[in-house]
């Protein structure tokens, strides 16, 4: 992983951690600007969203970095 991926890859995290949804179950990978979700985003504790569209809002969010050239989503919604 170079430089540039590694940063890139803590601001994707620091940004999904700021959403309404637990984020433990999410790794971030990125190889070359292409940035690849893994696991399960579920709703947090006291929280009730709309978890497909929180997932819609977080690949725009990462869509708009400067850096990222493509998403890998393998993200998993929970109880789908």
């Amino acid at each position: 992983m170079t430089l540039q991926d590694t940063r890139l890859r803590r601001l994707i995290q620091k940004e999904i951690v700021k959403r309404s949804v637990d984020t433990a179950l999410i790794n971030v990978f990125v190889t070359h600007g292409v940035v690849t979700l893994q696991g399960e985003l579920r709703n947090q504790r006291g929280y009730a969203v709309d978890l497909k569209q929180e997932m819609e809002i977080i690949l725009e969010i990462i869509r708009g970095m400067a850096g990222v050239r493509d998403i890998v989503n393998w993200l998993r919604v929970q109880g789908t």
